[in-house]
Formats: structure tokens, C-alpha cells, sequence
């Protein structure tokens, strides 16, 4: 969604430019020697694919990152945490399991407080604690989102690693009001406003937090093994 890629210009700002290329519309931006390709995927599982193999047909990208928000499935999260994926799981139509790197991770996740587990991409939203609990065990995980298994596939086919870090929009007991159809049982009706600002707010904090630790040094993304 927009507000998430706005979230993360905002962190990049004043390095971001836009790239108006006619192919493929990005944002870049150069922090410490590492350039960044700031782009959107849209919505859903396919979206993601093909906008990621887009992307790393037109430029040649050895790390990708997705990032966004994500709906917590277990216990113990509030709206603004962030996550970081050990594994993408898939459902249909893109069902498998993909590993994220984990040198890329731990080094994604030094930076800030954050909770690592598996995630679950899915073709629509969970509705209900029953529901998420059950994916959460079915699976081992403990968010939930709609774009991340795309991304990985397509991060896959094309050799380059992948990480995703996610803030949480709504936790396990929420459910985001949207007047249409009945309210599960065992959730709070939670507006959509309140929850997507605390999310941007996270969103933003991590990556400013990323910029300032390339910035001065703490971490590096020139990973051993690195295909450019």
C-alpha cells in the first residue's frame, strides 16, 4: 500500500530520488555506499511476483527486502511491533516454504527491538482469533501477510537473497472494521485509522534506525557472497 512505501521515503529522505523510468517507476536513494530501490509491489500474493520479477529484470538487486504490515497471529504483539521473517511460507497460488537469509536477517534485525518467527502469506485476511490461531499452528508462525511469498519466489528464481521486516498493524485479538459482513465472536471491532498510523510510525522508525547504523558503521550490507 502507498502509506507503507511513504513510511519508508520518509526514512530514506533526504537521500530518495524518484527514477522516473518508463519501465519500472522506483525511488532511489544511496546511504554509505549501498543503494537502495524503493518500490511497491500492489496488493496480493501475484502482484508481488510480478512486480519483483519486474524489478530484478530491470535492475540487478543481490538483496531484497519486503517490508509492510503484517497481522499478528499469536499472542504477546501489539499494533506497531516489528518483525522479522525466519521463513515466508505460501498458500495457494504460491504454496512452499522459503528460507530467508539469515546472515541478511540477524543483520536487519540488530538494529531495533525486534521479534523473529515465520511468516504466512495469504490470498485474504484472517478473520477471528480461532482462525489465526489455527494458521499460526498449522504453520509455525506468527504474522500474517499477502505479498511476501511472491516476493521470495521471485527473489529465488533470480539468485538474490531475501529478508522481509514487517510492522504489526493489528493484533491477534483485532479486527479491522470495515462494515462489511459479521464480526467474529472472539474479536474487538478496532478503526483502521488509529492502527495504520501507529503501523506507518513503526514502519518509519525502523528504517531510520537502519540509516543511521549504515551511516555510522554498525552494520554493513556488503554480505560475503554477494552476487551484483
Amino acid at each position: 500500500m502507498s502509506w507503507e512505501v511513504d513510511a519508508v521515503l520518509r526514512a530514506l529522505d533526504p537521500q530518495a530520488a524518484a527514477t522516473p523510468a518508463q519501465t519500472f517507476p522506483v525511488v532511489e536513494a544511496t546511504i554509505s555506499g549501498h543503494h537502495f530501490i524503493v518500490f511497491r509491489t500492489g496488493v496480493g500474493i501475484k502482484n508481488a511476483r510480478r512486480a519483483t520479477r519486474r524489478l530484478l529484470d530491470t535492475f540487478r538487486c543481490p538483496i531484497v527486502v519486503n517490508t509492510g504490515c503484517a497481522g499478528a497471529i499469536s499472542s504477546g504483539m501489539e499494533c506497531g511491533d516489528v518483525l522479522a521473517a525466519n521463513a515466508i511460507v505460501g498458500q495457494k497460488p504460491t504454496p512452499g516454504v522459503w528460507q530467508t537469509d539469515p546472515t541478511l536477517t540477524a543483520t536487519l534485525a540488530s538494529v531495533a527491538d525486534i521479534r523473529a518467527g515465520n511468516f504466512l502469506s495469504v490470498r485474504k485476511p484472517l478473520l477471528g482469533r480461532a482462525e489465526k490461531q489455527r494458521a499460526a499452528i498449522e504453520h509455525n508462525a506468527i504474522a500474517v501477510e499477502m505479498e511476501g511469498a511472491g516476493v521470495a519466489e521471485a527473489a529465488s528464481e533470480a539468485g538474490a537473497r531475501v529478508a522481509s521486516i514487517r510492522a504489526v498493524l493489528d493484533p491477534i485479538d483485532a479486527e479491522i472494521a470495515d462494515g462489511d459482513g459479521p464480526t467474529p465472536a472472539d474479536t474487538s471491532i478496532v478503526g483502521i485509522e488509529d492502527l495504520q498510523s501507529r503501523c506507518d510510525l513503526a514502519i518509519e522508525g525502523y528504517f531510520r534506525s537502519l540509516v543511521q547504523a549504515l551511516t555510522v558503521g554498525v552494520i554493513d550490507l556488503d554480505l560475503p557472497g554477494l552476487r551484483y
